[in-house]
């Protein structure tokens, strides 16, 4: 079996699974794309919330009109780092209602990452009676060679690479660099994160540059977002929250984030769960808030 990577890039569900291996789907956290009419890959990366979990579900609901059956499935998990409890309820209601989706799929590999997201991706296909053979993996070269597919692992290396070069400038080098300040968080500084990376501070600065950024903004905009996450998710109060991101003051966490996001971050959570309690009365996905 052969693939080719030139395909159009569009958003319209129903094209793509109308003629996938004309078409890559682009959703605001996934891609889809097909190499022909047997295998459907789904790559997920970064933060996944309840409006990407909506957005997903309106695809998989464009796969039932127009997907063929017998499906083989990848999904590439090894990317995403958090999904919102809400999300994650969604999804597991949405299966549970048993949709004509599930009927099409003769197998689904899922490769997951470490750490939470782990867990949960295990504990799914433990939990959630599946009308079809599925099997977790950590690597895309064991769940191809268990879907039959392992020549395919090329392209599912490239697609995986360009996917994220496009959805994270800057690709492996961010994308790590993200990695250590989650990991080590506010107390990370530029030497810090520079050696695990393998190159001086200079040429760390010099290669942020050449993707358009600098150190404290990537600093600021991954620590943000970490605590966007707490503060959405959890009710641990804001002192806990700076604490735990690795600031030495309270303060000095609610000054980075007013300075990102316009708002207080008591402000921000209590907008945050209007939005979502909102959307949950009417059905409707909420709007992206700064992700």
């Amino acid at each position: 079996m052969t693939a080719t990577n030139e395909t159009k890039r569009t958003t319209d569900a129903d094209a793509y699974f109308s003629s996938p291996q004309t078409y890559q789907l682009e959703g605001r956290r996934f891609r889809c794309a097909s190499p022909d009419a047997q295998l459907f890959l789904l790559v997920a990366w970064g933060h996944l919330e309840l409006h990407d979990l909506r957005e997903l579900l309106t695809t998989l609901k464009a796969c039932e009109r127009h997907g063929p059956r017998e499906r083989l499935h990848l999904v590439l998990l090894r990317d995403v780092v958090a999904v919102a409890p809400q999300a994650l309820a969604e999804l597991m209601r949405y299966y549970a209602s048993r949709p004509a989706y599930l009927g099409g799929i003769a197998k689904e590999a899922v490769v997951r990452p470490e750490g939470v997201v782990a867990l949960l991706a295990e504990g799914f296909h433990r939990v959630v009676p599946l009308p079809f053979a599925g099997r977790v993996f950590t690597s895309e070269r064991r769940a191809l060679e268990w879907l039959g597919l392992g020549s395919l692992s090329p392209w599912v290396a490239e697609i995986r690479e360009g996917l994220l070069r496009r959805s994270h400038p800057g690709g492996p080098l961010l994308a790590a660099l993200a990695d250590l300040l989650r990991r080590d968080g506010a107390g990370l500084t530029l030497a810090d994160a520079a050696r695990p990376l393998g190159m001086s501070p200079r040429t760390l600065q010099r290669r942020l540059r050449a993707a358009g950024t600098t150190f404290a903004s990537e600093r600021a905009q991954t620590l943000v977002e970490a605590a966007k996450l707490e503060l959405r998710d959890t009710d641990a109060d804001i002192k806990r929250i700076a604490l735990e991101l690795g600031f030495a003051a309270p303060q000095r966490f609610s000054e980075l984030f007013a300075r990102e996001t316009g708002l207080a971050p008591a402000s921000w959570r209590a907008a945050q769960r209007r939005e979502i309690a909102s959307a949950e009365g009417s059905g409707s996905p909420p709007t992206p808030s700064g992700s």
